[in-house]
């Protein structure tokens, strides 16, 4: 049931960005896993940045929205069958607006990025644990069923989240 879910969501989210665009937008060399764990940080300012095998060229907008995924999921607990469904809406927000500082995205590029959180949760998640039953240490079952809560959560909240994130 639950790969069936992960199929429905990541296929309806891919269909969507796929309309907004996506294949058309210009592409650049981008990081691929922009998370905080490959960010060193000092007085509260990026230093350095780590980890370059996930390296492509691909949209800008995909690292925007890893990044946006990677620094707003809440799961501060070992077992991910306790994390909570929530994204932090707050980290979401303030991770977009410091991009667009720098950067100015048009409308499409804007109503891909929770389908593209989406796509890259549930992708990330995947592939491992069809490859070992794991996700690092943790229970491949578990930590899909994590995976598909969070990505229901913000399917289910997109109104509430393109509101927050619209300017």
């Amino acid at each position: 049931m639950t790969a069936e879910i992960l199929m429905t969501l990541y296929n309806a989210s891919s269909v969507h960005v796929s309309e907004l665009g996506f294949d058309s937008w210009a592409e650049q060399v981008v990081h691929g896993d922009w998370h905080p764990g490959n960010m060193l940080f000092s007085k509260h300012k990026l230093t350095a940045v780590l980890d370059f095998d996930s390296v492509e060229i691909a949209p800008t907008i995909t690292d925007l929205a890893n990044g946006m995924l990677q620094f707003s999921i809440v799961g501060n607990r070992p077992n991910p069958a306790d994390w909570p469904d929530y994204f932090d809406q707050a980290k979401i927000v303030q991770f977009l607006n410091g991009y667009r500082e720098v950067i100015k995205l048009k409308k499409n590029e804007l109503n891909s990025l929770l389908d593209l959180m989406i796509e890259t949760m549930i992708a990330e998640a995947v592939l491992p644990v069809a490859a070992t039953g794991f996700f690092g240490n943790l229970s491949g079952l578990d930590f899909l069923k994590m995976i598909q809560r969070k990505a229901e959560w913000l399917n289910k909240n997109r109104d509430k989240l393109t509101e927050a994130i619209t300017p």
